[in-house]
């Protein structure tokens, strides 16, 4: 559960790849081969971040969590670096690529 949440990212490493190849391999989000500017925008533009299915996987990790420490304490520690993981990666992900709310 740490990694298999994430893996939903990996299709939008071939829009990186493809904004990369925009700008030439360069860092620099100015110097791109689009010509309008609406262009830009949507080659630019991330997906929607889905909050429901974020709370899915939240719930799940709890019920779980709940439902079995009393057997296996180690769950507590597991489900602390769990979130921990979900923290850090859409804390990036939703301010560095993630479309932005109107």
């Amino acid at each position: 559960m740490v990694f298999f949440p994430h893996i939903e990212l990996l299709p939008n490493l071939v829009r990186f790849a493809m904004n990369c190849f925009d700008r030439k391999g360069t860092m620099n989000r100015y110097m791109t081969k689009n010509v309008i500017q609406e262009d830009y925008e949507e080659q630019y533009k991330g997906p929607e971040f889905n909050l429901q299915m974020r709370l899915g996987q939240v719930m799940t990790i709890i019920f779980v969590t709940l439902t079995y420490s009393s057997g296996l304490p180690v769950l507590y520690f597991v489900s602390f670096l769990v979130f921990l993981a979900f923290y850090w990666t859409d804390k990036y992900m939703l301010l560095r690529f993630y479309r932005k709310s109107p």
